[in-house]
């Protein structure tokens, strides 16, 4: 199998994971689906445990989170998620 940097952990297997990263993982999980309100609850995870958690509702504000990467991977995983969800 080839190593991607992209496939699960990619602190020790990536030279492009930031070094000063205080987390290895982000997963995101849909909390409560109203519609137009979703909750996302978050994980920060470092040495496969989780390190820091939270909550937030999409439509994202700009202002949910000083972590930008944070933010721009919620986006995502939240447009993916309605493309699935709007299929069905």
């Amino acid at each position: 199998m080839r190593e991607v940097c992209n496939s699960g952990y990619g602190r020790h297997g990536c030279e492009q994971f930031p070094a000063g990263s205080a987390a290895d993982a982000i997963r995101f999980h849909i909390a409560k689906d109203a519609g137009d309100l979703i909750q996302i609850q978050y994980v920060f995870e470092k040495d496969c445990w989780p390190a820091e958690r939270g909550m937030f509702e999409w439509p994202l504000a700009q202002d949910v989170s000083p972590n930008e990467i944070l933010r721009r991977q919620a986006e995502v995983f939240v447009q993916s998620y309605l493309r699935r969800r709007d299929q069905t």
